[in-house]
C-alpha cells in the first residue's frame, strides 16, 4: 500500500517550505563552521588504517565489475582550473587522470581513485530530505525500474567524521531522484494519477566494511526551480532502526545525514541534449540559480564542502550516450539521529 500526497503543478517547493529549508540550511551551516574539518585532515590517519586503500579497491573492484571502463575520462571544461580559490561552482569535476582499461594496472588505478578527501568534508551539512521523500523502499542496487535515461552509476564512501573511519558495515544508504522528464515516482502529478503506485529511482544499499556502495540509476531530470540532483540519506547504523514491510520494502525511522549530490553545469548540458531529457518541457534551473546548492557551494575558498560528485563518461566518444560514472566521499556526524519527513509509504 502507498499513501502519498497528491502535487498540483509543477514538482517546484512552495514558497514557505523552501524559506523553512533555507532556514534550516543556515543553522545546519553555523554549525558546520564550528566543525569545519575537510576529508584532507583524516587522510594521513586514514592511509595508516588502510582505510584509503580499501576503498581505492572497492571503487576498482565497481568499475570493473560494471564490465564499462572509461576510455577517455576527459576535461570538457577545457581552461577551468581546479583549485581552493574557486567555488565548487566554478570547478571542473571531471576526471582528467587518464583511461581504464581491463588491464589497467591496480596500483595506478589505487594512486588515480584514493584522492578523495576534497569529495566530503566533515561534517557535510544536511539539506533535508525534501517534499518527495517515500519511506519504504526495496534494497537493490539496480534502482532505474524501466525508466529510460542516461546511465549513471554512483560510488558512495562515507566516513565517521570525529573518527575518519568507515561506518559500519551494513548501514543502510538511500537514494532517490526525478526521470529524465523531471518526475518523482510514488507521488501524484497532473496527468497521471497512477504514477503514485510506482517506486521507480528509488533503492537502498548497505555499506561494505569500507564503509563504500553504489548505485545504477539514471542522471536525474530537472523540474522547475531545481537543478539536477539525487538525493542521499543515510540511516543510523543500528539494524534496530528499520523494518522490513510485508512486500519486502525496508524503512528507516532515522536519518544520521540527509543531502543532495550535484553535477557540473557542463555536464548536465551535456545530458540535457539527448532524448528523453530533450523533450522535458520543465522552465530549467542552471546550477547559479539553484537555491539550495548555491546556499551551500558558493564562497570560492570559504565553501564549507564541495557537493559536486567526481565524474567521467562511460565512453568518451560517445559521452551522455554511453552513461556516467560518479564517485564522493561523505563525511556525517553518526551522533545525529533524526525522524524523517515523509509523504508516503510504501508497504504493500
Amino acid at each position: 500500500m502507498l499513501a502519498a500526497v497528491v502535487l498540483v503543478g509543477s514538482l517546484g517547493l512552495l514558497g514557505p517550505r523552501a524559506a523553512a529549508h533555507m532556514d534550516f540550511l543556515a543553522e545546519r551551516r553555523a554549525y558546520a563552521q564550528h566543525h569545519k574539518m575537510s576529508l584532507d585532515d583524516c587522510a594521513d590517519a586514514m592511509e595508516r588504517r588502510g582505510f584509503l586503500r580499501r576503498a581505492a579497491e572497492e571503487r576498482v573492484r565497481f568499475v570493473r565489475d560494471l564490465g564499462v571502463f572509461p576510455d577517455h575520462w576527459q576535461d570538457i571544461m577545457e581552461g577551468v582550473q581546479d583549485g581552493p580559490s574557486q567555488s565548487p561552482l566554478d570547478t571542473d569535476h571531471s576526471d582528467k587522470t587518464g583511461h581504464i582499461t581491463p588491464t589497467t594496472e591496480w596500483e595506478a588505478l589505487y594512486e588515480q581513485f584514493k584522492g578523495t578527501g576534497r569529495s566530503g568534508t566533515v561534517l557535510a551539512p544536511d539539506l533535508s530530505e525534501g517534499p518527495f521523500y517515500i519511506e519504504g523502499e526495496y534494497i537493490t542496487r539496480d534502482v532505474t525500474f524501466g525508466q529510460a535515461g542516461v546511465p549513471l552509476y554512483l560510488h558512495l564512501g562515507v566516513y565517521d567524521s570525529h573518527t575518519c573511519e568507515p561506518l559500519p558495515a551494513g548501514t543502510l544508504v538511500e537514494i532517490w531522484g526525478a526521470n529524465a522528464t523531471g518526475t518523482y515516482s510514488g507521488v501524484g502529478v497532473d496527468g497521471d494519477p497512477d504514477n503514485v503506485h510506482t517506486h521507480f529511482l528509488r533503492g537502498l544499499q548497505p555499506l561494505s566494511d569500507a564503509g563504500s556502495t553504489w548505485f545504477r540509476t539514471i542522471f536525474p531530470g530537472h523540474y522547475a526551480s531545481r537543478t539536477n540532483h539525487v538525493h542521499l540519506l543515510v540511516h543510523v547504523p543500528d539494524p534496530a532502526a528499520t523494518q522490513t514491510f510485508a512486500n519486502g520494502t525496508v524503512a528507516g525511522h532515522l536519518a544520521t545525514w540527509t543531502g543532495q549530490l550535484f553535477f557540473d553545469q557542463a555536464l548536465i548540458d551535456a545530458v540535457e541534449t539527448v532524448p528523453p531529457y530533450s523533450s522535458n518541457t520543465l522552465p530549467m534551473t542552471k546550477n547559479a540559480a539553484d537555491v539550495f546548492l548555491a546556499n551551500e557551494a558558493v564562497g570560492g575558498s570559504e565553501s564549507l564542502w564541495d557537493p559536486m560528485v567526481e565524474w567521467a563518461w562511460v565512453d568518451g566518444a560517445q559521452k551522455a550516450r554511453s552513461g556516467v560514472v560518479a564517485w564522493i566521499a561523505l563525511g556525517v556526524n553518526v551522533s545525529e539521529a533524526r525522524s524523517v519527513e515523509v509523504v508516503g509509504v510504501y508497504s504493500g
